[in-house]
This record gives structure tokens, C-alpha cells and sequence, in this order.
């Protein structure tokens, strides 16, 4: 009507409730988004590093909030349902993660769909005097054998402690009593902690002459300890030289070789003719020959001294005759005879052939005081062990190969056409 919202008759009024729905809108909030904190890497598992609390405004602050942990060290941290973030593993400052590891630690709300925050940890590890300290190269040291006293090397050492802090140099060198007489009576080392531009070192030296016919090498037992007492022993190797310095013998050896049925293939070596003679470096002064006629079924390489078989080898006993020439003693034609013994080897034998990986041996000990028909020795022994486990009344077990394998064997295998094992 006239005046209608002026006059009150003409007027009313009422109240309006609005709902407002809550919409997830919000991430969680950290109330620390960047914290840094030192740790010692000894710190046991489960030791708290931090607490990262994160608050979604979301749902009248009751939202849900989980945690995710990415980062920091490889998987050494763990976060639980309140943020606070632990060790699950111990902590290595020499590691190759390094000493300062950076993790994010993310908040992930309960809305659809879900809205997360990061806050970021920076973990710095303080050293702890945990590595024993090391000995730098050279750590193999020769000697020619007969030579007077002399030095053998000045040793050095480091450690992958922080110095700084007291955790490294001076380092104090000394032989470790674990060392066998022998070695004591050959080697002293005289520590000088001047060395090294005042580290401190040693130097190593031979007390008198050394013989390889009675030792080939030395390892020596070296205790490396650093100004916080963590010590710890490596060893010295000290190879002796081979001299020519004995006259040969006359000697003889067998060689047995396996040879499988219709089996053609290449030449087999055989090994070198043997003499007597402690010295191993001197192949280069001696000269190898046929005694008579070479066999025409064998031939021999006269520089050193290796036999090859041909493949036409039959089953049965052969008698090879040398002689040995050494220029150094001036010795001539000495006496040394081979005698192959060759058998055949059925392809059923092959069939059931198996490899065998033996470690840590080489085919000279393993072999040592064996032989086919009496057994014996080390190799002997796992014939054995092997005839009780098949059983001996039902089986037999011959050893037709023995090698050194000095790389993981492969799964491809060939089987080849001879199979030869030498002693002398």
C-alpha cells in the first residue's frame, strides 16, 4: 500500500540460519616447517629427533592428519602418528650418505581430496672416534732374498674420523704380537712420529738376509692406533725375490689325463717338465729338450718347457725322456722324465660328471700328497666325504679335472675333451 515501507502495518521481518558445509580447503599447517638438529652417529634406534606437528583447521580441527617421512639417510628415519620423527637404524657420518642427510616430513590430511603440507628436517651427524685407522699403500713390499738388513718401505696411515676433533693423528705404529717368530726374527719397524709431516709413521726393515726357499712371502701384523686409543692390525706383505741361487736335480713326474671317447678337439697341456729345484723365478735361465727323438704323439715348447698332447692320444702308460739346461749354475742336460698315464672316459661318465667349487684353496694344495689310485691329501679327503654321501658299496667317484678358478663361475659349461691333473 501507499507509504508501504514506511508504515510498520505494511512490514515484517524474519530470521535466516545459513549452513555453511565444510569443504577440505585447508592443508595442514606445520607449526615448525624448517627445523635443524644435531645427532651423534652413535645415537641408538629409536632415539627422537624431532617433533614436526601439523594442524588442519579443517572439520573444526578434528581433520585426521598422517605423516610421511621421504628422505634422510636411506630409510634410517621413522614418523609416527604425532609427527615426531626417530631413528630406525644407526646413523654412519662415513657413510656414503656423508654427514649432513636433508628429509621431508609430509602431513596428508583425511579430506577428499586429500591436501598435504612439508616441513623440511636437516639432520647434521657429529663424528664419534668409530673408524680405526688404516694403513696407506704401498702395503706390498718386496725384498730380493740374500740381500743384507735393509728398508723395506716408510708405512703411513689415515683414518675417516673428523681430525679436528682429536679423532685421527698422531697415529703410533707397532708390530702386533700376533706376528709368528719367524716374522719378528726378519722384520722390526721403527715408529717415528715425525713422519708424515708429524702424523707419525714407521719405517719397516729387514734385520737380516731372507731365503724364499724358506719363506715366499712375510705377512706382517701391523697395529695402527690414533690419539684416541681406536686401533686396529693390517697386514704387510713382503714378497721375496727369487734369486737363482740352488742347482737343479733330476726328477720325474706323472701326469694323468683323461681323455672322453671319440674325443677330438685341440692339443692338452700337460704342464712343464719337472726338475728338482727350490728356485721358482728362474725359468728364464734354463732351456728345455728331447732326450733322443721327440715323440711324435707330444711336443714340447724348448723356452719353457711346456708339453702339449696330441688328440690322437690312445689309452695307456707313455714314457717321455728330457733333459734341463740351466745357464746361470752352467748345469747341462739333466735328467727329467715324464710318464702320461691316459685312460678314456665313457660319455655316461661324462653325463654324470659334476663341478665342484672349492674355496679358499688353489689346485696346488688341494692336490698335495693325492694321487689317482691311492688317494690321499686334501683332494683325497673330499673323495671321500663324497663316497659316503652316494655311497661306497654302489658308487664310485674319480676325479678327472682339477683347476683354478679365479672368477665366479658362469652357468653356461663346456665339457672339454681332456681332462689332466699333475703332480709331482
Amino acid at each position: 500500500g501507499r507509504g508501504g515501507w514506511k508504515d510498520p502495518r505494511h512490514l515484517d521481518s524474519a530470521w535466516v540460519s545459513v549452513k555453511l558445509r565444510d569443504l577440505n580447503d585447508n592443508a595442514p599447517s606445520f607449526s615448525r616447517p624448517h627445523a635443524h638438529i644435531t645427532v651423534r652417529e652413535d645415537a641408538a634406534p629409536g632415539t627422537l629427533l624431532a617433533t614436526l606437528h601439523a594442524h588442519d583447521p579443517d572439520m573444526a580441527g578434528q581433520q585426521q592428519v598422517i605423516y610421511q617421512v621421504v628422505g634422510g639417510f636411506g630409510g634410517a628415519l621413522r614418523v609416527g602418528v604425532d609427527g615426531g620423527v626417530t631413528l630406525w637404524r644407526p646413523l654412519d657420518r662415513e657413510a656414503p650418505e656423508g654427514d649432513t642427510g636433508v628429509a621431508r616430513v609430509i602431513a596428508v590430511d583425511g579430506g577428499r581430496p586429500p591436501l598435504t603440507s612439508t616441513a623440511t628436517l636437516t639432520i647434521t651427524v657429529a663424528d664419534v672416534n668409530d673408524c680405526a685407522p688404516r694403513l696407506l699403500p704401498p702395503t706390498v713390499l718386496h725384498v730380493v732374498e740374500g740381500a743384507p738388513p735393509m728398508l723395506l718401505g716408510v708405512l703411513t696411515a689415515t683414518d675417516y674420523d673428523v681430525w679436528a676433533l682429536g679423532h685421527g693423528p698422531p697415529f703410533n705404529l707397532t708390530l702386533d704380537p700376533s706376528n709368528p717368530p719367524h716374522v719378528t726374527a726378519l722384520v722390526k719397524l721403527k715408529y717415528d712420529p715425525h713422519l708424515d709431516s708429524g702424523r707419525g709413521g714407521a719405517e719397516l726393515w729387514t734385520t737380516r738376509a731372507a731365503d724364499r726357499e724358506e719363506h715366499s712371502l712375510l705377512e706382517v701384523q701391523v697395529r695402527v692406533s690414533d690419539a684416541g686409543g681406536v686401533a686396529a692390525t693390517h697386514t704387510v706383505t713382503v714378497i721375496i725375490d727369487d734369486i737363482n741361487d740352488n742347482p737343479m736335480k733330476p726328477a720325474s713326474k706323472t701326469v694323468y689325463l683323461w681323455k672322453t671317447q671319440g674325443g677330438g678337439g685341440s692339443k692338452a697341456p700337460l704342464g712343464r717338465v719337472y726338475v728338482e729345484d727350490p728356485d721358482d723365478w728362474d725359468l728364464e735361465d734354463k732351456t728345455f729338450q728331447w732326450v733322443g727323438p721327440p715323440h711324435p704323439l707330444f711336443s714340447l715348447n724348448t723356452n719353457d718347457g711346456t708339453i702339449f698332447a696330441s688328440s690322437q692320444l690312445r689309452e695307456g702308460r707313455y714314457d717321455l725322456h728330457f733333459s734341463v739346461s740351466d745357464r746361470v749354475w752352467r748345469q747341462r742336460g739333466v735328467s727329467a722324465n715324464v710318464t702320461v698315464a691316459v685312460r678314456l672316459l665313457s660319455q655316461e661318465s661324462l653325463a654324470h660328471a659334476a663341478p665342484i667349487t672349492l674355496t679358499p684353496t688353489t689346485p696346488t694344495a688341494l692336490t698335495r700328497g693325492w694321487t689317482p689310485t691311492q688317494g690321499g691329501g686334501g683332494l683325497g679327503g673330499l673323495v671321500e666325504g663324497v663316497l659316503r654321501v652316494v655311497g661306497k658299496r654302489t658308487h664310485t667317484v674319480e676325479v678327472v679335472s682339477v683347476y683354478g678358478h679365479p672368477t665366479t663361475p658362469t652357468t653356461t659349461t663346456t665339457t672339454p675333451s681332456y681332462h689332466t691333473h699333475r703332480y709331482h
